[in-house]
């Protein structure tokens, strides 16, 4: 346990936890926070394992550790949702970057991923320096498909490093 958190702070995280709990359970789904120890490439490495508010979590899907993406198990109609902040601090001129996420097929690996959702911000001095950028949709997956969340190159030193800032996830409807 962290020293540092107080006593309220620990019954206010308990109530959270027990009113979460719904979320966690939720029957093929996902809910992961970035990994700040691996920010490297465009592709964002995730994590599922327990944060003490209870919502991160992975019931009946796959998460691939190699490229950071999540399996479908079950044909269906799926929330796919990814929220990126960005802290640009006092660069000039903010460039223009991207987010998406991708689908593909794991039986057609060699095949192109194609975006399911994707944004473009910044390209210019009037850019605000924090900017979350937050894609969600409903789409019918079917089994086999994968779905990774992607962002620019570049745009990797201006992540957010911020446990909760940064996520990714589906859930079936």
């Amino acid at each position: 346990m962290d020293p540092m958190i107080t006593k309220p702070a620990l019954d206010i995280d308990y109530v959270i936890e027990r009113k979460m709990k719904w979320w966690s359970t939720r029957q093929h789904s996902i809910h992961m926070y970035l990994d700040l120890n691996s920010l490297t490439g465009t592709n964002l490495a995730w994590t599922y394992k327990t944060d003490h508010l209870g919502t991160a979590h992975r019931n009946d899907v796959t998460y691939n550790t190699k490229n950071h993406s999540i399996e479908i198990v079950e044909t269906n109609i799926y929330f796919v949702y990814s929220a990126i902040t960005f802290d640009f601090g006092d660069v000039t001129t903010v460039g223009l970057y991207r987010h998406k996420i991708k689908q593909w097929l794991k039986l057609l690996p060699k095949t192109e991923r194609q975006p399911l959702l994707r944004s473009r911000f910044g390209g210019s001095s009037e850019t605000r320096r924090v900017y979350t950028s937050f894609l969600c949709g409903t789409f019918k997956l079917d089994s086999g498909l994968v779905v990774q969340s992607e962002i620019s190159p570049e745009a990797i030193k201006h992540v957010k490093k911020s446990k909760y800032a940064n996520y990714f996830g589906l859930f079936k409807i």
